[in-house]
């Protein structure tokens, strides 16, 4: 039309209210978008995350892993029971073996011990956790990683005739069976061994669970009460484990 009645003022607060009424529209899309997403893209953030996630151990593994930790672990526990306390207390005690003899024991019980916990980990590193109260990796290697970097490499001069970095201990060897000082020291190691790794026999009962919870499809040490069979889970063998 020719004629139009234009007022410049109501015009220019139109165009401001739909400026703020059209960025306000798009600042509320956006924290929608970011804050809670549509069923399609909560569908696609599903579908990533089990492309990237990985897939759980074959079942054999679960059990077989486990049941050979279990024996090593054992192994542990028969040398610190059997050649290090028992062998203390024996007629023939430990202090009357030759420093030969004493260092072999001493390597024996360290062997065992390392290759039990290696092995730990590496169960760990294929996803199997073979202790069955623990829920994750993290819990065998804070327990494992320090007697593999500390203890166990603080014993290696000793079995390994290392002379020139353990000459006290070697002074001491030194000494004729029967020397009090000598007595006591190898008493005092050999007992201190025993019962650092006594509590072996606790992971061996862990073991021998877990083997049994994934025979039976349990992952959880608190959901064994849904397992028909028990053995190792039994209430008996947990107690006992726990009072040890």
């Amino acid at each position: 039309p020719a004629h139009i009645d234009f007022d410049e003022k109501g015009a220019e607060k139109r165009v401001w209210n739909y400026s703020i009424a059209r960025w306000s529209s798009k600042l509320t899309i956006i924290v929608l978008r970011y804050t809670k997403p549509t069923l399609s893209e909560r569908a696609q953030i599903v579908m990533n995350k089990l492309k990237t996630a990985k897939a759980p151990p074959p079942r054999w593994q679960s059990i077989l892993l486990p049941l050979i930790a279990g024996f090593l672990h054992l192994r542990v526990f028969y040398y610190a029971a059997f050649h290090c306390i028992l062998r203390a207390f024996r007629s023939t005690r430990a202090s009357e073996s030759t420093s030969e003899e004493f260092m072999r024991e001493c390597f024996l019980i360290d062997r065992a011990v390392f290759v039990a916990y290696m092995f730990d980990l590496a169960c760990c590193y294929l996803r199997v956790i073979p202790f069955s109260r623990c829920r994750c990796s993290r819990d065998i290697i804070g327990h494992h990683m320090p007697t593999l970097l500390l203890a166990l490499p603080l014993a290696v001069p000793l079995w390994g005739n290392l002379r020139q970095f353990e000459s006290t201990s070697f002074s001491i060897l030194d000494f004729k069976v029967g020397n009090e000082q000598r007595n006591r020291f190898i008493d005092a190691y050999t007992l201190a061994s025993g019962f650092a790794y006594a509590s072996s026999l606790n992971e061996v009962f862990m073991c021998f669970q877990r083997v049994e919870m994934s025979l039976q499809g349990v992952n959880s040490f608190n959901d064994i009460s849904s397992m028909k069979n028990h053995f190792f889970t039994s209430r008996f063998v947990v107690y006992s484990e726990l009072c040890y």
